[in-house]
């Protein structure tokens, strides 16, 4: 009985575990909430010479332009990637809208 009534405690450890586990794991969403869905972030590396920055990507897809972030983890700020802001369209090559 008492050989049972363990065995039966421990089940019920493992299925709580087994619970909080699948609760706990945290999902990604890239639906736009409420926000403005023209707008589309990408974190990414940016090779700069021998060096690698941390950068964010800004896709405006309503005026097709980009612009690009640098992000300095050291200093803890955001700045500007020089000439950064380019016009998809031109880029690409088109010269009418779609």
């Amino acid at each position: 009985m008492k050989r049972l009534a363990i065995l039966s405690l421990v089940g019920v450890n493992l299925a709580l575990i087994a619970a909080l586990l699948i609760a706990a794991t945290p999902s990604a969403k890239a639906q736009a909430y409420g926000g403005n869905p023209d707008y589309l972030m990408i974190s990414g590396e940016l090779k700069h010479g021998p060096n690698a920055l941390d950068a964010i990507y800004i896709i405006d897809q309503a005026k097709r332009q980009i612009a690009v972030i640098t992000v300095d983890k050291d200093r803890r700020k955001l700045g500007a990637y020089r000439n950064s802001r380019r016009n998809l369209r031109r880029d690409f090559g088109h010269t009418e809208d779609d």
